[in-house]
């Protein structure tokens, strides 16, 4: 929707639904990396949530995500600036996202090994793609724009600010982690 007062002056606002099926990757993926853990050097995997090492692990098939959003905003022209101010809330349920690192037992790197998992007998641990999360972001961002005739042109000038903060609402403590939890709410900055 978009009411508008009077001319340079508006408000809108969205309310939306839609999902996120997952991608061929985030089904079937399997893959080895070295990472550094605890200052050593250890090789990990990402498996297929199907796998029989990862279903004793309350590992499901990946499904689609579900998504909620509703955003509010205002428009406003002062001068030579337009300025735009909008509010957002969007929940995520069952979101795609890699568990929590799962390390493996010596019966389960022989699983992994007769499966044909390549490199699963250098294997410390591993992780699967899963719908155990629920999330909510919210946030607001205001964005001030102007243009400049120079130099025999035109430069358009931007300046934005966003805000935004995502809290996991619902997990699976089984699969996600305090770790796992602190990645998914931070790992992209609050404010840019």
């Amino acid at each position: 929707m978009r009411y508008e007062d009077f001319d340079g002056f508006g408000i809108r606002g969205a309310y939306g639904t839609g999902f996120k099926a997952p991608t061929p990757g985030q089904s079937n993926a399997s893959n080895t990396s070295t990472e550094l853990t605890g200052g050593v050097l250890v090789n990990n995997a990402t498996i297929p949530a199907t796998n029989a090492v990862a279903l004793a692990n309350e590992s499901k098939p990946p499904q689609a995500e579900e998504s909620t959003n509703m955003t509010l905003g205002a428009y406003l022209t002062v001068g030579v600036f337009d300025i735009t101010v909008d509010l957002l809330d969007i929940d995520v349920e069952d979101r795609l996202n890699l568990s929590s690192e799962v390390t493996l037992t010596p019966a389960q790197i022989a699983q992994l090994v007769a499966g044909g998992v390549p490199g699963a007998g250098d294997l410390t641990g591993f992780r699967f793609f899963t719908n155990d999360v629920d999330t909510n972001t919210r946030g607001f961002g205001v964005i001030v724009s102007t243009d400049t005739e120079w130099l025999g042109g035109v430069t358009k000038w931007n300046l934005a600010y966003n805000n935004s903060r995502t809290d996991v609402t619902r997990f699976n403590a089984v699969a996600i982690g305090a770790a796992r939890i602190r990645q998914i709410e931070e790992i992209t900055p609050d404010t840019r």
